[in-house]
């Protein structure tokens, strides 16, 4: 980053060194996921975002497909920076757990193809350069807690076509012994239904307030709906039936936030993914909260959408490769 460039005057003690910028810049790529898409971001050391685009994602082809395409798509995008001379790291977000030492997935329900695939041994062979490999979740919760340093400790959910979230304290992600630390999709809720989820069992979250569940009760009900965008413009142009089904997953997933807020005592919980364009959808998270929590939980619990909306995974994303490929984590931020 930074090269000596000679002694400078000195003004009564040993003469300075004098440091400047080491020639060529450095650049930093994040790629973030999703169900059907993924996002991709490049940005300079500072952190600033110098480009970002979106593309489309079937997760259901095999892991080299899916990252060949990924980088294709990184490398041959028209930018105003030169990759091949500047690109220092590449982070990977993917909707699944990942296994932090081995950088693979080990458990994926909606990504089965990819169990034991070696992600960033396959990746590095084909980029030169450092990668980092993370779950979508912790990313957009990174990226949104170093966006608030003054908040020690925060959970991000992200609530999509499935539903996760991340712990972020002190501005590091807490993994937990086995990485599944805010995997809350799986815990059991009284309002489901006895309709199986991936992972095996009954009940879970993931089955009544996920994105994937609420196309299929809005087909179920005679929604002509075939996505949760769909969904969601039709509950943002006051469709009914959209409302109510929006409504009713941000209550239950309140109710499940209510254990893990409780436990927890963040300073916020910041809501992100698609259906946090709804305000209805964060109202009726909060009234859960207010309703389940004790009031000093509450009290000065910050509970907001992502601020930094749908670039929060790339922007934590662009974190997490900065602290891998400097090694200094506890002094950026």
């Amino acid at each position: 980053m930074l090269r000596e460039a000679g002694a400078g005057k000195s003004k009564g003690g040993r003469r300075p060194q004098v440091l400047e910028t080491a020639g060529t810049p450095s650049t930093f790529a994040a790629i973030d996921m999703g169900g059907a898409h993924v996002r991709f971001g490049v940005f300079d050391t500072q952190g600033n975002l110098l480009a970002s685009w979106e593309a489309s994602l079937d997760l259901s082809l095999p892991p080299r497909d899916v990252l060949s395409s990924a980088l294709d798509s990184l490398t041959g995008a028209d930018l105003d920076v030169d990759l091949d001379a500047t690109l220092r790291g590449i982070s990977l977000g993917v909707p699944a757990p990942v296994n932090q030492e081995l950088q693979r997935i080990d458990v994926g329900a909606r990504m089965a193809g990819w169990t034991h695939f070696p992600i960033r041994e396959w990746m590095e062979s084909h980029i030169d350069v450092p990668v980092a490999v993370e779950n979508d979740a912790n990313l957009m919760a990174l990226g949104e807690a170093r966006h608030h340093p003054e908040i020690e400790r925060s959970i991000t959910v992200k609530a999509g076509a499935a539903i996760g979230s991340g712990i972020v304290v002190d501005g590091k992600i807490y993994h937990g012994a086995s990485g599944m630390a805010g995997d809350i999709s799986h815990v059991r809720s009284h309002r489901s239904t006895d309709r199986p989820c991936g992972c095996g069992n009954i009940g879970c979250l993931e089955t009544i307030a996920s994105g994937v569940a609420l196309v299929e009760r809005a087909r179920a009900n005679g929604m002509s709906i075939t996505s949760l965008p769909e969904l969601v413009a039709r509950a943002h142009e006051g469709d009914s039936a959209a409302t109510t089904l929006i409504r009713d997953a941000g209550r239950a997933l309140g109710e499940v936030l209510c254990s893990v807020v409780g436990f927890a005592n963040p300073n916020a919980l910041f809501v992100g993914g698609r259906l946090s364009t709804l305000e209805i959808f964060i109202a009726s998270i909060r009234s859960e909260l207010y309703g389940g929590c004790h009031p000093l939980v509450t009290r000065n619990l910050l509970i907001s959408q992502a601020t930094l909306g749908a670039d929060a995974g790339i922007y934590g994303g662009f974190e997490l490769i900065r602290d891998t490929v400097f090694h200094l984590p506890d002094l950026i931020h």
